[in-house]
């Protein structure tokens, strides 16, 4: 089957294919089909329950009360318009049937298929050899607006995931208002043929939801990568404002204990449109292949749990917990977790009340601090734009009371800080603030190209060369007497050499920064003491060959000629999906990550 796609913003116009219609005497231009209503609900004479109808040639047969059109025929039922060939209207059944070379668009769905079949009453129908589109950001409300039901529907909240664009297609798709079905269904993210990525199942189910949710269940289902790489897919996954997890998940994590390389599974056990509870054993790989465990089976086997609410007004409660090992007399030690509820205040500000247990910071030269407890509330503002979109503004605010090591008598050194600590419990008050500005240098122009001809990224990429410039304002109260103030600013280069359509060499993105501020104070705390006041930020990320990239990034104290934290990465990325690979040797952490644009995946 040949794949067509028409982008929404190149979708051409439905004009009238005979724009002489007064030299045709047997075309019927926007022709209301006549008798009774459509649906057995609302008003019969309602126009929002007539067909308009245009084509070449129209019969119909008073007695049977069918309608035939043949020719170009176009037909527009409330937000849905239909062209094909020939359409079939049986006005007593409330049925329609449609063939040869069948578009349906309704909203921003666009369908093509070789016949269709619907009944009006029921709200059902059935495309066959079926190809089109799905935005999801509109699906809810264009389906909704084909039913007859007056209720209103509550579409998601403004700030659910960015809209997804994807097309589909299927032998069959049998629809209502609620539900659509198909067999064997091939679903992709990208629109340029043969597709990079698909999903393909023998069976698919889409139920959307009257929250602006779908979840979509297949059978059998597998990811394609480059039509030659078969994975298996989850069978089924949910399509909302929250950001998932794949099933499947290796990484590398740090802490006291150390768990280093860990294989996760996430089982999620409660994926209501507003709920979502995931259930992640984890397998300590690092502590198996070194002998490194210490209380068997028990110390290599651990688990996290994810539970996220949304409610009414943007409000969000998330609750996570990490159990390091299954070792019972040592729960208190090996248990973290987190407890915030947040709610939007103003024009895009959240405020957000939260409890941890055994939070993990990284402080530079101080490395990981564990605090061991931490209550309070914060407010974080929107960021503002001052005037000009380069020049932007946010802002925060904490108060909290926190349980953690730090020092009675204040020791600038970081190991001998480090040898000093001793748990401290404190109330500590948070104020900040950030102003920065970007500065266009240069700039290329951005090539027009077509879809096919972006092979390594999903947009065309901006060349140029942008001076960026920065300042932050930190003021840290306790409820000992002590503060600590820092003011720094920044001053650094961006640039971008290439666009990513040669197969070597065509793309080199860099960054230098340089960081130099005032410090007054210190914080009676390891975990937010600031020890390096200057510092010098540079990084790299080079095409080698094809979708293949490495990069660097590394943070310096130049006041000691330390580094503070060093990352190295290298990934295959494409127009629709990528992994990457990266590793922090100051952090001793790393992360395989898997990015599949359009669907609501996280890495």
């Amino acid at each position: 089957m040949v794949w067509s796609w028409v982008g929404l913003a190149h979708a051409a116009p439905l004009n009238d294919p005979h724009p002489n219609s007064d030299q045709n005497p047997q075309q019927v231009s926007g022709q209301a089909l006549p008798g009774a209503s459509l649906s057995s609900q609302g008003d019969p004479q309602s126009s929002a329950n007539q067909l308009l109808l245009r084509a070449d040639q129209q019969t119909f047969d008073q007695q049977n009360q069918v309608f035939l059109a043949t020719g170009n025929v176009s037909l527009t039922f409330r937000r849905a318009i239909l062209q094909a060939n020939q359409v079939r209207v049986d006005l007593r059944r409330r049925t329609l049937t449609a063939t040869g070379d069948v578009f349906l668009s309704v909203g921003e769905q666009k369908i093509r298929g070789q016949d269709l079949e619907y009944n009006f009453a029921q709200e059902t129908g059935e495309f066959r050899q079926v190809h089109g589109e799905i935005f999801f950001a509109s699906l809810e409300a264009d389906t909704a607006s084909l039913s007859t039901d007056p209720k209103p529907l509550t579409l998601a909240s403004p700030d659910r995931a960015t809209p997804r664009l994807v097309r589909f297609r299927a032998e069959r798709l049998r629809f209502d208002a609620r539900t659509w079905e198909g067999e064997n269904v091939l679903i992709t993210n990208d629109p340029v043929d043969p597709p990079e990525l698909a999903l393909q199942a023998p069976q698919a189910r889409l139920t959307l939801d009257e929250r602006g949710s779908g979840l979509l269940t297949t059978t059998g289902a597998q990811l394609v990568f480059d039509g030659v790489t078969f994975v298996p897919a989850p069978g089924r996954f949910r399509l909302d404002q929250f950001r998932r997890g794949l099933p499947l998940t290796l990484r590398t994590d740090a802490g006291e204990p150390r768990r280093g390389l860990l294989l996760q599974a996430n089982f999620e056990l409660l994926d209501q449109p507003d709920v979502s509870f995931i259930l992640s054993p984890q397998f300590y790989l690092s502590r198996w292949l070194t002998n490194a465990n210490t209380r068997g089976l028990a110390d290599l086997i651990g688990l996290e749990t994810s539970l996220r609410i949304r409610a009414a007004g943007g409000q969000l409660l998330s609750v996570l917990t990490q159990l390091d090992g299954l070792v019972v007399d040592q729960l208190g030690s090996r248990l973290r977790g987190q407890v915030v509820y947040s709610i939007p205040v103003g024009a895009g500000g959240r405020v957000s009340a939260f409890y941890s247990y055994r939070e993990l910071f990284f402080n530079g030269l101080l490395g990981f601090q564990t605090v061991n407890q931490r209550l309070g509330i914060t407010y974080s503002s929107p960021t503002f734009t001052l005037g000009d979109p380069d020049l932007r503004l946010n802002t925060s605010a904490s108060l909290e009371w926190v349980d953690a090591l730090g020092e009675q008598q204040i020791n600038r050194d970081p190991e001998q800080a480090l040898q000093n600590a001793e748990p401290l419990q404190l109330a500590k008050l948070s104020l900040n603030a950030n102003l920065n500005r970007r500065f266009p240098l240069w700039l290329a122009p951005i090539p027009d190209l077509e879809l096919s001809q972006l092979r390594f990224s999903r947009d065309p990429v901006q060349q140029g060369l942008w001076l960026v410039t920065g300042v932050s304002g930190s003021q840290f109260l306790y409820s000992n007497g002590g503060s600590q103030s820092y003011l720094v600013g920044r001053v650094g280069i961006e640039a971008v050499i290439g666009q990513l359509l040669a197969d070597t060499f065509d793309y080199t993105g860099l960054n230098l920064t340089y960081s130099n501020g005032i410090l007054s104070g210190t914080s009676p705390f390891l975990y937010d003491r600031i020890t390096t006041q200057e510092q010098l930020e540079m990084g790299i990320l080079q095409q080698i060959y094809g979708p293949l990239q490495i990069g660097a990034e590394t943070t310096l104290d130049l006041q000691t000629g330390r580094s503070v934290d060093t990352t190295y990465s290298i990934g295959f990325q494409r127009r629709t999906y990528g992994i990457t690979v990266k590793f922090s040797p100051s952090r001793q952490t790393g992360a395989l990550e898997l990015r599949i644009d359009d669907f609501n995946f996280s890495n």
